[in-house]
């Protein structure tokens, strides 16, 4: 069976699930991930669908009660179109042509700085790159350019785009615009405005998530339990949390122990995610190096490390493989 008879298939028992998720949630769940932990072909997949039975065989889980609210709501050739992406060409095909290639780390995920500038054809020349190299999730952080985010989704029908939008980017202009673009997930920041900012996102079918940049002083405000649960009250299918400024490892140390607990506890009813470090570990699990890479407004390399200065690591300059090539080589014996 071909790679197109293969997609076909997966297609077809995701639609058929998610019109029976409507029926019986809790029983389908269980289902897919049972056979999806049948038909695994790799120690990561066993890993991950394993753990995914452990955490669902708790019956009163708040993640039913998301995935109820989703199903519900979410427009479903957007769940359809998004879960493909994400899932089968991301985390499946993309991942194991990601592990074929042997003398340089290809992320996963690749973030990018989107704004009204010169920058927007690059972006859909590297976008181009990425899905040949395997890559399929992309994160958008929108600079006033929440069109040429949509554009970029738009002319980019097999990957999956997290779009993180400003606050006076969300509007009806707008999201009438992007209702027909189904591979996106819109995210929010958390501020004054996310409730009314929510109710149209969730008034649109849109699948849409929050996100909130921590810092030293508001932390406690996360540990504390209270932030999450407001942030819950807006329904949305997950919450982002990353650190405001570059670097501080050891605050996101703490945000991530954190979050993972909440997580595991299962008592959310939205999906908590530390940007970089849930990132690095989905990256070390597909490859065995955790990289978070990105692209700032000006084209320039992004890493964990910080912004890389060596303008041959551009896109303006050079293309994907090559930065990547050169930035990220793997040394014998890598995997």
């Amino acid at each position: 069976m071909n790679k197109s008879m293969n997609e076909v298939m997966v297609r077809t028992i995701v639609k058929k699930a998610i019109r029976n998720l409507k029926i019986d949630p809790e029983r389908t769940i269980r289902n897919l991930v049972d056979m999806a932990l049948q038909f695994s072909d790799s120690a990561f997949q066993q890993e991950f669908y394993s753990a995914a039975q452990r955490l669902l065989s708790d019956e009163k889980s708040g993640y039913y009660d998301l995935v109820k609210d989703t199903i519900t709501r979410v427009n479903e050739q957007t769940l359809l179109t998004f879960s493909m992406n994400l899932g089968y060409n991301g985390l499946y095909l993309g991942a194991k042509r990601i592990r074929e290639t042997a003398d340089y780390h290809i992320p996963w995920s690749i973030s990018l700085t989107v704004g009204e500038d010169a920058l927007c054809d690059r972006h859909h020349i590297l976008v181009d790159q990425g899905e040949e190299l395997g890559i399929h999730t992309w994160h958008l952080f929108s600079n006033h350019g929440i069109y040429e985010c949509l554009t970029l989704a738009e002319c980019h029908p097999d990957s999956a785009f997290v779009i993180f939008c400003d606050a006076n980017e969300i509007d009806l202009q707008m999201l009438d615009y992007a209702d027909d673009i189904h591979n996106i997930a819109l995210l929010v920041p958390y501020n004054a405005d996310a409730d009314v900012l929510c109710e149209l996102l969730r008034a649109s079918g849109m699948f849409y998530g929050i996100y909130h940049c921590y810092t030293e002083g508001n932390l406690p405000d996360l540990l504390s339990g209270e932030l999450l649960e407001d942030m819950q009250q807006l329904h949305p299918a997950v919450t982002v949390f990353m650190p405001r400024f570059h670097g501080q490892r050891k605050l996101r140390e703490q945000a991530y122990d954190w979050i993972t607990r909440q997580r595991t506890a299962q008592k959310c009813t939205a999906i908590p995610w530390e940007l970089y470090s849930d990132m690095l570990l989905v990256d070390t699990v597909i490859s065995g190096q955790g990289r978070w890479v990105g692209f700032d407004g000006y084209g320039q390399l992004n890493t964990e490390e910080g912004l890389c200065h060596d303008p041959e690591l551009n896109i303006l300059k050079n293309d994907l493989p090559t930065i990547l090539r050169q930035a990220f080589p793997l040394t014998k014996g890598t995997t």
